[in-house]
């Protein structure tokens, strides 16, 4: 079973590296600025985790972090994210093993959408200090960052090789 599923990857490899679809797209070349080398992943990875950090525990308590680090880089992350699994899945569904609903490009939207509402809503409850509580902090500031750059940085390695 895993041996089909390598020999289906392997075929698959070249059909994504040829398409000039990613080449074009936005999304994918800030993907690879943000994950496409193994520094620039430790490095991204390290900044959010460091400022994640710094948020969460109230070591630096400004807007700007929660700004940058809690709503601007997860709403990027969260469309990157979306849009690398749009683009891998155009023809070869049968290889990512994700549901459907990210498959489709209306209801990948959708989720696109509505994941980055959510990351939205959080940080302006935090701002407003109606959800400042360190679970809610480290959520929005540490958790989504690292767990996005992570996927990120898995679903660009899968799509190059």
């Amino acid at each position: 079973m895993a041996v089909a599923g390598f020999k289906t990857l392997h075929l698959l490899i070249p059909y994504i590296m040829d398409n000039k679809n990613f080449e074009d797209n936005l999304f994918f070349y800030w993907t690879k600025n943000l994950v496409g080398t193994n520094s620039r992943f430790i490095l991204n990875l390290a900044i959010a985790i460091l400022f994640g950090t710094l948020y969460s525990f109230k070591i630096a308590q400004t807007n700007v972090i929660l700004l940058i680090f809690g709503v601007v880089s997860p709403v990027i992350f969260t469309l990157c994210l979306y849009n690398l699994i749009l683009l891998v899945s155009g023809d070869k569904q049968e290889v990512l093993n994700f549901p459907s609903v990210f498959l489709v490009k209306k209801s990948n939207r959708l989720l696109s959408i509505f994941d980055s509402s959510l990351v939205v809503l959080l940080g302006w409850l935090i701002y407003r200090g109606t959800l400042n509580y360190f679970f809610f902090r480290f959520l929005l500031t540490f958790f989504i960052p690292v767990v996005l750059i992570i996927f990120l940085r898995g679903l660009y390695f899968f799509i190059t090789g």
